[in-house]
């Protein structure tokens, strides 16, 4: 008995589950955040390093998933958590909170691209958008 219980654990594999069960609180984090964004509808206070950064982070172990050690468990939750950090994403570029000089200017979000390479860039070089 004790023996076939051994052998259903190490099949489940435990700490696969337990690293499914973080990856899927993980993503439900940046979905929480974007929806609290989209509801104050302002993104000031959250950084947009910390969104790239999370965002590189879930397609280096998606590709570590799908290379090296194919899981297809790992690779839907982290799936999952790229949507979700994405969805986060596209909340911060929304509601981020651009300044404008003068302030009679209407205000206006930068395309795409250039949001993203001023993200990237250090806090010390980059322009205020």
């Amino acid at each position: 008995m004790i023996l076939h219980i051994l052998t259903w654990i190490e099949k489940i594999s435990i700490w696969g589950l337990i690293l499914m069960y973080g990856r899927f609180w993980d993503a439900w984090k940046y979905l929480l955040l974007g929806l609290k964004i989209r509801k104050l509808k302002t993104a000031k206070g959250q950084s947009r390093d910390f969104g790239n950064t999370a965002l590189a982070v879930d397609f280096i172990i998606l590709a570590y998933f799908i290379f090296h050690n194919f899981d297809i468990y790992m690779i839907l939750t982290t799936c999952f958590s790229i949507v979700c950090v994405g969805f986060f994403w596209v909340m911060l570029y929304i509601y981020y909170p651009y300044q404008h000089y003068p302030k009679k200017i209407k205000q206006h979000r930068p395309n795409l691209w250039v949001y993203f390479i001023n993200s990237l860039e250090n806090d010390q070089t980059k322009r205020h958008l």
